[in-house]
């Protein structure tokens, strides 16, 4: 299935589009590993804003005016009307102004009980909210852990262009797949801080 091209926005445009957001967003996928590491590693496709998933109708309203379609099942988007609440299991979302434009970003739901985080993946791995999300010139991203710990389980070859970053070392076993291995539901369901025990 063709699913259109993308020019994904720069990140000043999206800090902007969201600057009057009434909920928690950040930037995800690569470009938070860039912004954690201070420097850009590689080019990027596309760009992914992390949402929580209970505030999806609070997105969508705040997003009226773009096309949104979900990415459902995986492979195959289909509309996203304002009025309709995704299933779990749903969580990519790609946006563009018009249905005849590129596509400018992808929001990426996941899960949170009060005020924890709790991933999709497997609930067990867990982390206070408030911890969640750091800032680089005003502009939000995922913590480095959190966005590790997604992509440990299927690291792509770009992915490995962190490598230079100092923070992730692909040429070496222990990056993703430790990532991914370590015991991270720790007595108080806590997710530990995994990108400071790949540093070098």
């Amino acid at each position: 299935m063709a699913l259109g091209p993308w020019l994904p926005l720069a990140l000043p445009q999206v800090a902007e589009l969201f600057a009057s957001a009434g909920f928690l967003w950040c930037i995800a996928g690569g470009h938070a590993i860039e912004l954690a590491v201070g420097h850009q590693v590689r080019e990027h496709a596309d760009i992914d804003i992390f949402v929580l998933r209970r505030d999806q109708q609070v997105a969508r309203s705040f997003l009226r005016k773009w096309d949104c379609l979900a990415a459902d099942p995986p492979g195959h988007l289909r509309p996203w009307p304002l009025s309709e609440l995704l299933p779990f299991g749903v969580h990519d979302v790609w946006c563009r102004e018009d249905a005849q434009g590129f596509w400018r970003f992808a929001l990426m739901f996941d899960e949170a009980e009060g005020d924890v985080w709790r991933s999709r993946r497997d609930s067990r791995v867990r982390k206070p909210i408030d911890t969640l999300v750091q800032s680089r010139a005003s502009i939000p991203y995922l913590s480095p852990d959190v966005q590790l710990f997604y992509k440990a389980k299927n690291p792509r070859r770009s992915d490995c262009g962190s490598s230079q970053s100092g923070l992730v070392r692909c040429r070496q076993p222990v990056s993703f797949a430790r990532v991914w291995e370590l015991p991270y539901a720790t007595r108080d369901n806590s997710l530990p801080l995994m990108a400071s025990r790949l540093r070098q």
